[in-house]
């Protein structure tokens, strides 16, 4: 596939070439490094691992390289991905100790990094947050199996939270179920640690990973910190 069909196949998937140009010209122009950081679930890729490798390719053919971190139990996966993604090179890093030097050498080499994180030794969100602030990205992508937050009675999904403005009155009440009331605060707590005012986290599933990149409405719930207008 040459670099015209590429193009035309990624708006295609998108479904909005004009978001999207201005979203990869954006991704495009910015560090190599500061791209995306992606947190795979194990419970995600069990059921959409080739979407998210071919998803891969497609960012790899588009010169943008993010950063992936997976749980231990999934290291498994890896083998397959070695399989399926070629002839995109990947990069295997234990997540432990100062590793963004290992990760921006590794993007800058044409491979992406793909940390193994051992969920026995330290809180997945505390690593999140520490290493979003390491890498100054500006977009975290969690890949959940159920994709954005739900409202429980309407089962309709929240596209965007505003921390400033929306998070007592969501938290505070029945809005959400125990599961992604737990996500949203760990969503906070990361946003709240984060050096970069500019960190906005998304929560999709690995199908829908491209349109969260690549469109404004995007696929799943985007969580921002915000400001409260004040009159």
């Amino acid at each position: 596939m040459n670099e015209k069909e590429i193009i035309l196949k990624f708006f295609e998937i998108t479904g909005n070439s004009r978001d999207s140009k201005i979203f990869l010209k954006n991704f495009q122009s910015q560090s190599p490094e500061k791209f995306a950081l992606i947190y795979a679930q194990a419970d995600s890729l069990s059921d959409s691992f080739l979407s998210f490798s071919y998803d891969l390719k497609f960012l790899f053919n588009l010169n943008l390289l993010p950063s992936i971190i997976i749980e231990k139990k999934s290291e498994d996966y890896l083998k397959n991905f070695f399989n399926s993604i070629a002839p995109v090179s990947l990069n295997t890093i234990q997540a432990n100790g100062e590793i963004s030097g290992e990760i921006k050498k590794s993007i800058s080499s044409g491979k992406i990094p793909v940390l193994i994180f051992d969920e026995k030794e330290f809180s997945i969100y505390d690593y999140l947050s520490k290493l979003t602030n390491e890498l100054l990205v500006n977009k975290l992508i969690i890949l959940r199996e159920k994709s954005g937050l739900r409202e429980v009675w309407t089962d309709r999904n929240i596209s965007m939270i505003n921390l400033e403005t929306d998070f007592e009155k969501i938290s505070n009440s029945n809005f959400l179920d125990d599961s992604d009331k737990s996500v949203l605060m760990n969503a906070k707590f990361i946003l709240d640690k984060s050096i970069n005012s500019n960190l906005a986290i998304a929560l999709t599933s690995p199908i829908s990973l491209l349109k969260e990149l690549f469109t404004i409405k995007g696929s799943g719930t985007f969580i921002k910190k915000g400001n409260r207008i004040r009159l």
